[in-house]
């Protein structure tokens, strides 16, 4: 039931995390920028990654399918990973209700 809790919360903050924060060493950033390069370079073939790596709702789709396996094959370190993310997504989500991302 706990992971059923926290991993909304764990797409969530991932989510945001690739498609709006820059990450450690601006990691994200430099993905987002980069796709959006080869998207500007190669119309067509590029720019559907490009919109996906941008858009919150599309990557909380492909992180859930990742976050389903954390639920239905717990391990230890499934667990500490869920619980890790889905504590930081309740922190982003509270902070985004006070402070309004």
């Amino acid at each position: 039931m706990k992971h059923l809790i926290l991993a909304p919360f764990a797409i969530y903050r991932l989510a945001q995390l690739v498609a709006w924060d820059n990450g450690p060493n601006n990691v994200f950033y430099k993905i987002r920028t980069g796709t959006k390069n080869l998207a500007d370079i190669e119309a067509g073939r590029w720019e559907n990654l490009d919109e996906a790596i941008n858009c919150p709702y599309c990557l909380g789709i492909w992180f859930s399918f990742v976050i389903l396996f954390l639920i239905n094959y717990p391990t230890k370190v499934g667990d500490f990973i869920l619980y890790w993310l889905g504590l930081a997504g309740m922190q982003a989500f509270l902070q985004g209700l006070t402070k309004g991302r």
